[in-house]
């Protein structure tokens, strides 16, 4: 009997000591900007203006967006054809980066806020890869075919996580 006591007090301490711990932190929610306003440069059916491509057009809209004024964020937005100069919101939604000769590029996939202007209805990195996946070749497909012959190299799709680390 003496043996049990000795149980069941072993087993009340253990019980107590690895109980909730009321003392523990509440950790706040930490907020992160995941739109931006970015103003377009290059509308779809445009030619780059880049020595490295050849002179076809892109059937895609690039624009660019800054958070502070000396750093400068490229962005291909995914949507119809825009106004060269239109401004619009926009939400990061990939990070496709590729060596151009020996330089890095980093352009950020990004859609339109806007669900009217959402055409291709991608809301996130997994949207883009599942249910978009076309369009995620075509872009790197124009990237590799019109880059001057051997110049462009080592092509990686990232998350959505890591265009807002990079811009962060």
């Amino acid at each position: 009997m003496e043996k049990y006591a000795y149980l069941l007090v072993i087993l009340a301490v253990l019980w107590t000591s690895c109980g909730p711990n009321d003392a523990v932190e509440k950790v706040e929610n930490i907020e992160v900007q995941s739109e931006f306003k970015a103003k377009v440069k290059t509308i779809a059916g445009e030619v780059l203006n880049d020595d490295v491509f050849n002179k076809v057009p892109v059937f895609f809209n690039i624009g660019s967006f800054s958070l502070e004024e000396n750093q400068e964020f490229e962005t291909i937005i995914l949507s119809d054809k825009l106004s060269k100069g239109k401004v619009l919101n926009i939400k990061p939604v990939s990070l496709l980066t590729f060596n151009k000769d020996t330089i890095q590029q980093k352009y950020i996939i990004s859609v339109p806020v806007d669900s009217l202007q959402n055409v291709y209805d991608i809301y996130s990195y997994h949207d883009l890869s599942q249910k978009q996946f076309q369009t995620k070749f075509l872009i790197e497909d124009w990237f590799r075919a019109n880059c001057a012959l051997g110049l462009c190299s080592k092509f990686e799709w990232k998350s959505e996580v890591q265009a807002l680390k990079l811009v962060h």
